[in-house]
């Protein structure tokens, strides 16, 4: 089967590294990478804790492109976690309003935080590489950001024969990124600041579920040597405990586990961290990362909120340029006025007029579930969908950004164009590495997750 690069093509893979397009003309020489059974190590990867399935392609990214997803990964999300101090003062019935949220339950997010734990948030933002360049689309902010297989992954990727062929025959310089050596060293780093004197640091990883728990052993063994090896590096011994909360002793002023006090937790409950936990935390005694402020910053609202003010006085000029390269015109949807490309609108009657470029999507959804995207829609479903989203808990409406077309292996034997979405990992302010998934262009209806069927692929950092 011969491969065709259009222009298109060229132009969406040169884009992120000359070697994508290499690799194209390397599958197009060696009929082998076209079909899908010459990738065993990938496609027959599973287990239990994920429903990611691995694509046999990787894509590779260059120097200058890693730079722009750090950077732009890393300033929306500082500008995110600045969204109650510097729009709402921290104001949580100001918050709870605009929200729709209970003020009880925003009490609960902000009251267990504070500057310094917001500054070590984790998140990771879901970029698309549109024709108009880089755009975030969206910002997880649980704990629970996925991430932790791509060391595993990695490897894998480095076995296939094919790919390790196409890398050893153009003398690729592979940068060395280990997602999970990351976030361990962040957690440290991060914990050494709650406990400077300790000579030991326990975290456990906090799962609702014992068969979770148990499940986990083997990314959990993997985990305490990297954890074990960043832990040296400051002179420190301890383990990642993966657990639930019942197995946690809170009879004392600490947490512990069996006989190991346990310095930090990683939420692993998507910011349903127990209550009886949380005034270990406010004391100071163990850390909670990110805990149940996770809950209220994952709200889709917070890009709204930056793209409504985007010409606020509230942002420096620099973060104001920010908000306009990569944040797509965003808006809470209520039956008022706003702005759209400097000129008010009618946001109602706007959004009943451009379903074609719009998205329609919950505040509080999760995992592209109820996501609208207008150009799969039908008219007349598009006017019910924006009448209930008028009504009742908060939705968002974004403009519709258009995915390039990337050619990747589809089928037991071919290729075709792929819609793909960039999962980049952010640990407080320092870039961690990217997470692809991806659909066929034909079987895409906008909305790029597992849940939706995506697979999940590789990008490797190339020195070039």
């Amino acid at each position: 089967m011969n491969i065709t690069i259009t222009t298109a093509i060229r132009e969406a893979h040169e884009t992120l590294s000359p070697s994508n397009v290499k690799f194209l003309e390397y599958a197009g020489k060696n009929p082998g990478c076209l079909r899908r059974s010459q990738f065993p190590e990938l496609i027959n990867w599973h287990h239990f804790s994920t429903k990611a399935k691995l694509h046999p392609w990787p894509l590779f990214v260059s120097r200058h492109t890693r730079k722009e997803l750090a950077d732009a990964s890393v300033n929306v999300f500082e500008l995110i976690k600045s969204i109650p101090r510097r729009i709402f003062s921290n104001d949580t019935e100001r918050i709870s309003r605009y929200y729709g949220l209970p003020l009880e339950y925003v009490n609960r997010c902000l009251e267990w935080s504070h500057d310094k734990h917001m500054e070590n948030l984790m998140g990771r933002g879901d970029f698309i590489f549109s024709m108009a360049g880089l755009k975030c689309i969206e910002y997880n902010i649980t704990s629970n950001l996925g991430g932790w297989w791509l060391p595993i992954w990695e490897s894998l990727y480095l076995q296939n024969p094919l790919i390790s062929g196409f890398i050893n025959s153009h003398k690729l310089k592979i940068t060395d990124k280990n997602l999970m050596s990351i976030i361990l060293g962040h957690f440290i780093e991060t914990t050494l600041e709650y406990f400077p004197n300790e000579n030991e640091m326990n975290l456990a990883v906090l799962v609702h579920d014992r068969e979770l728990v148990e499940s986990m052993a083997e990314p959990g063994k993997y985990a305490n040597r990297v954890y074990k090896d960043c832990l040296q590096r400051n002179r420190l011994k301890g383990d990642v405990i993966f657990c639930t909360s019942d197995e946690l002793d809170m009879t004392g002023e600490y947490l512990y586990h069996k006989d190991k006090k346990v310095h930090a937790l990683y939420d692993f409950c998507f910011g349903d961290v127990p209550a009886e936990l949380l005034p270990f935390f406010k004391k100071g005694n163990v850390l909670i990362l990110n805990g149940p402020v996770g809950g209220l910053m994952s709200n889709k609202l917070k890009l709204a909120l930056l793209s409504e003010h985007e010409d606020s006085d509230l942002f420096t000029p620099g973060e104001k340029e920010t908000i306009k390269k990569y944040i797509p015109w965003t808006r809470k949807v209520v039956d008022g006025i706003t702005t759209y490309g400097g000129e008010k609108i009618k946001l109602k009657d706007f959004l009943l007029s451009h379903r074609e470029k719009l998205v329609l999507k919950p505040a509080r959804g999760m995992g592209g579930e109820n996501v609208h995207v207008g150009h799969y829609i039908p008219e007349s479903q598009w006017e019910t969908l924006v009448s209930e989203a008028l009504l009742g808990e908060p939705w968002v409406a974004q403009e519709r950004i258009e995915f390039p077309p990337f050619l990747l292996q589809w089928g037991e034997n071919g290729c075709t164009e792929h819609d793909i979405a960039w999962g980049v990992f952010v640990l407080g302010n320092r870039y961690g590495g990217v997470l692809l998934r991806g659909l066929p262009r034909q079987n895409s209806n906008g909305i790029i997750n597992t849940r939706q069927g995506a697979w999940s692929s590789l990008v490797f950092e190339v020195d070039e």
